[in-house]
């Protein structure tokens, strides 16, 4: 619709649409289920993944759907909402396999995040996991000021390996700012390593990143030992 044929949002007639589309949602999944218990005869699984980026990105109103869907979820018998844990101790027989590389992005591979305009930061966030990998292995009782040092390692790695950077990149839209994020996680994650490492580490500068980026607040370094990842899983 052209932009001068557009109403005023109103947000009371949204948020009636919203209703109506999760009652249509939740309806259209219990028939579903109810189709595929009469042709398979066995307990059956719908998997729903969604980017849940979108859910309020493009779509303002995501996060009200979502909401009503898992309340209209609770009150209906057709199905119940499981995670991926509930249904792997469920106890089912399920085939497993193993998926093939690919991507929602264009073209269906990882085109989009790796090219010759974002291919330099590749080793860069490569370097970056085995260092943290291995001094997460090294250190597994941190303590104090070293242990805050440490989750804040991790924060700037996983804040260096987003895919909106290397998104932005390819795109062409606001690349300087995606290759500054990048330089700033990256070379904050390089000088917490050497103050670490040399057991040095500046407390008043620790802070002030700590303030500036406080995301995932409950992050824990060791989750980062790929060794005692694989030995719990």
């Amino acid at each position: 619709m052209p932009l001068h044929e557009k109403q005023p949002y109103h947000c009371g007639r949204a948020l009636e649409a919203v209703n109506e589309h999760a009652g249509h949602f939740v309806r259209a999944r219990a028939t579903r289920f109810g189709e595929v218990r009469r042709e398979q005869h066995l307990p059956s699984v719908i998997v729903a993944p969604y980017d849940a980026e979108l859910f309020g990105h493009w779509w303002f109103e995501g996060p009200e759907f979502l909401d009503l869907v898992v309340r209209q979820s609770c009150e209906q018998a057709a199905y119940r909402l499981s995670t991926p844990s509930d249904v792997i101790s469920s106890g089912l027989d399920f085939q497993v396999a193993m998926p093939a590389a690919s991507s929602w992005g264009a073209y269906g591979y990882s085109q989009i995040w790796l090219n010759r305009e974002n291919v330099w930061i590749w080793p860069h966030l490569h370097r970056a996991t085995r260092e943290m990998s291995s001094i997460a292995r090294e250190r597994p009782g941190a303590e104090g000021v070293a242990l805050r040092a440490l989750n804040q390692l991790a924060r700037e790695l996983v804040l260096a390996s987003a895919s909106d950077w290397l998104f932005m990149i390819s795109m062409g839209t606001t690349v300087d700012y995606a290759e500054r994020r990048l330089g700033t996680h990256i070379n904050r994650f390089n000088r917490f390593l050497e103050q670490i490492r040399a057991a040095s580490i500046d407390g008043q500068w620790l802070r002030g990143i700590e303030a500036c980026d406080a995301i995932f607040p409950y992050i824990d370094y060791r989750d980062f030992d790929g060794a005692r990842t694989a030995v719990e899983w």
